[in-house]
């Protein structure tokens, strides 16, 4: 199994969303800037190698989803875009499962807001597969706008009109 590090180097996770399949405005570097108080993004390594960034906030110490937000938890390298399809869906399922083992064990945290590209749930399940403890995991889909995205004079993001909610 990999493990998380926390990414201090905004440069390089701006290089790695860059060619993410799950990049998105709502986990772009701009956009993290312009709304989040504490940002906390971290990357999945395995072997030296970064396998996956995941995006957050951070509030009395605690992960939390952040504010105005969709498909913004998990960004997979593109290297694992590669090959034969059914190859790529075990492996990213793997990953999701070491990553939600990592994100409970140290943080104790086990919500993450997945892509439409990620459809697949069983790795969900496969993360608590040797855990003797019963867990429960919710799959809850959220909505999505159109929103208008306008940046002010002074180059701040204008969110006046947004709701932080679904």
């Amino acid at each position: 199994m990999g493990k998380l590090r926390q990414c201090t180097d905004f440069d390089l996770y701006t290089e790695f969303w860059e060619t993410s399949e799950q990049s998105s405005p709502f986990n772009s570097p701009w956009f993290i800037r312009s709304v989040a108080e504490n940002p906390q993004i971290y990357f999945y390594e395995n072997e030296s190698k970064i396998l996956a960034a995941l995006y957050f906030e951070s509030k009395n110490g605690k992960l939390i989803i952040p504010k105005f937000s969709v498909y913004h938890s998990l960004l997979f390298s593109r290297e694992l875009s590669d090959g034969i399809e059914t190859a790529r869906i075990v492996t990213k399922q793997r990953l999701i499962a070491n990553i939600l083992e990592l994100l409970i064990n140290e943080f104790d945290y086990s919500e993450l807001s997945l892509h439409p590209n990620l459809q697949d749930m069983r790795s969900f399940t496969w993360s608590n597969f040797n855990s003797n403890k019963p867990m429960k995991f919710n799959v809850e889909p959220k909505y999505t706008a159109v929103k208008k995205i306008e940046i002010d004079s002074n180059l701040n993001l204008d969110t006046t009109s947004w709701s932080s909610g679904r």
